[in-house]
C-alpha cells in the first residue's frame, strides 16, 4: 500500500506543481537561467563524458515537481537554491532530484541525484538528497547522478559524476575558465584517489600536455604534442618509474629512443629526419655519425662514426636535453 500511496501522491503532487509552475517565476527563472557556456565533453580532450545541459534537463522535463527556494552556504558563499524532484513508476520506484544553485543571478552549480525508493518509502522528499543517493540502488534511468559547478563567464568549471555499484564511485572533471579539460580525477568507493590526469594548452586552444598520476601524485605518464596534434615526446612508465621516452620530429618521424635504469639515462639513439642514425650514447661512451653513412644501426666501429667521447651522467642528460630541442 505504501508504493501504491506514494506513486498517487506523487503523481498529484506533480499535477499541482506543475499548475502552480506555468504561472510562477520560480519555476521559469531556474527552467530559463543563465546558459553554460561550455558543454562537458564540448572541445576538450580525455574522453570527458557527456552531461545534459542542466538548462535543457529543466525545460524538456515536464514532468518535474517544483518543491521549492532555500538559501544555502557553501564555502562560505551563500546562494539561492531552487529545487525540483521527478517521481516515476517503475520496478523498483525512482526518484531523480535537481538543486540549481544562483549567486548573482547566475546558474554557479547543478545537482542531480538518482535514489531507489522501492524499498525505502518513509523519507520526505527533501531528505532523499541527503543520502547518497542511489549508492545500492540499482539504475534503471539509465543516468548517474552529478554535480556541475559554473565560472561567472557561465562556462563549466567541475563536473563529478559518480558510477553506481556495490559502492559509490566518482569521476571528477575541472576546467580552465576557458572551457577546456584542466584535470581528470578518479576516486575509488573510500574517497581515495585511484588516477589523476592533467592538461595544459596552447593560446590555440591546441591540447599541449597530459600527465597521470597516481594516487601518490607520482607521474606514471607524460605525452607532450606539437601544436598541430601530433605527438612530441611520449614517456613510459613502470609504476612511477620512467623506463623509456620516444621524441619526436614535427612532421611525426622519430627523432630519439631514450631507456632509463632507475630513472637514469642509460641509453638513447638520436636519428636525422631521414632516419638514420645521428648519435648513440651507451654509457658513458657517446657517437656521433655523418649522415651521409646512412647507418640504420648504431655501431661502435671506427670506420662509422666521426667522434666518440666518455661523457658523464650529467653531460649525458645535458646533451639530451639539447638534442630534444634542436
Amino acid at each position: 500500500m505504501k508504493k501504491i500511496f506514494f506513486a498517487l501522491a506523487g503523481a498529484a503532487l506533480l499535477a499541482a506543481a506543475l499548475a502552480g509552475c506555468s504561472n510562477s517565476s520560480d519555476g521559469g527563472a531556474a527552467a530559463g537561467g543563465n546558459n553554460p557556456g561550455a558543454q562537458p565533453g564540448g572541445g576538450t580532450t580525455g574522453g570527458t563524458p557527456e552531461v545534459s545541459d542542466p538548462n535543457a534537463v529543466l525545460i524538456n522535463a515536464s514532468n518535474l515537481v517544483y518543491i521549492g527556494e532555500v538559501t544555502e552556504t557553501i564555502d562560505s558563499v551563500e546562494y539561492k537554491v531552487k529545487k525540483y524532484a521527478d517521481v516515476f513508476v517503475d520496478n523498483p520506484y525512482f526518484y531523480t532530484y535537481y538543486k540549481v544553485y544562483y549567486l548573482n543571478g547566475k546558474m554557479r552549480r547543478f545537482y542531480r541525484f538518482d535514489h531507489g525508493i522501492g524499498c525505502d518509502m518513509d523519507y520526505k522528499y527533501d531528505e532523499f538528497v541527503e543520502h547518497i543517493c542511489g549508492a545500492y540502488a540499482t539504475m534503471t534511468t539509465n543516468a548517474n547522478p552529478f554535480i556541475l559547478t559554473y565560472y561567472e563567464n557561465g562556462r563549466l568549471e567541475s563536473q563529478i559524476t559518480y558510477s553506481h555499484g556495490s559502492f559509490m564511485s566518482k569521476l571528477v572533471y575541472t576546467y580552465y575558465d576557458s572551457g577546456k579539460l584542466k584535470e581528470q580525477t578518479a576516486y575509488n568507493s573510500d574517497g581515495a584517489v585511484s588516477q589523476k590526469t592533467g592538461y595544459t594548452y596552447y593560446n590555440s586552444g591546441k591540447i599541449k600536455e597530459r600527465t597521470t598520476y597516481n594516487p601518490d601524485g607520482a607521474v606514471t605518464g607524460y605525452a607532450l604534442y606539437y601544436e598541430n596534434g601530433n605527438t612530441k615526446q611520449l614517456d613510459i612508465y613502470t609504476g612511477a618509474t620512467k623506463s623509456s621516452s620516444n621524441i619526436y620530429y614535427e612532421n611525426g618521424k622519430q627523432k630519439l629512443y631514450v631507456y632509463y635504469n632507475n630513472g637514469a639515462i642509460s641509453s638513447f639513439n638520436c636519428l636525422y629526419e631521414s632516419g638514420y642514425y645521428k648519435h648513440y650514447y651507451s654509457s658513458p661512451k657517446f657517437y656521433t655519425y655523418p649522415e651521409n653513412k646512412k647507418l640504420t644501426s648504431a655501431s661502435t666501429n671506427s670506420s662509422d662514426y666521426s667522434s666518440c667521447e666518455d661523457y658523464t651522467p650529467e653531460q649525458a642528460a645535458a646533451k639530451l636535453e639539447e638534442l630534444k630541442n634542436n
